[in-house]
């Protein structure tokens, strides 16, 4: 299955002679680093599992009911069919235009 396009991709570029810091990283003078960031899957899956978290299991701890592993695959399945539907055609009705 396709993953999506990135989410959140980052470029650090130095443009001058010195080396620069950025976090834990390092750049070299004249140099970029391109980070990809997370998948849209990744991203959208974390997005349902917060959805999850906060409606189906807010008045018990998770480690108690023992719904980790079932929380996480729905997640995922959420994010999939998110996927899924988005890469699908629009199906935009048009109407008028010059001709």
């Amino acid at each position: 299955m396709k993953q999506g396009c990135p989410a959140f991709p980052v470029v650090l570029i130095n443009t001058s002679s010195k080396e620069m810091s950025e976090g834990e990283y390092t750049v070299p003078p004249f140099t970029k680093i391109y980070f990809p960031g997370m998948s849209l899957r990744s991203y959208f899956a974390g997005q349902a599992l917060s959805g999850i978290a906060a409606t189906q299991y807010a008045d018990k701890t998770w480690a108690t009911l023992g719904y980790e592993q079932d929380a996480a695959a729905l997640s995922v399945r959420l994010a999939d069919a998110l996927i899924a539907e988005l890469a699908k055609p629009c199906n935009a009705k048009v109407e008028g235009g010059e001709g």
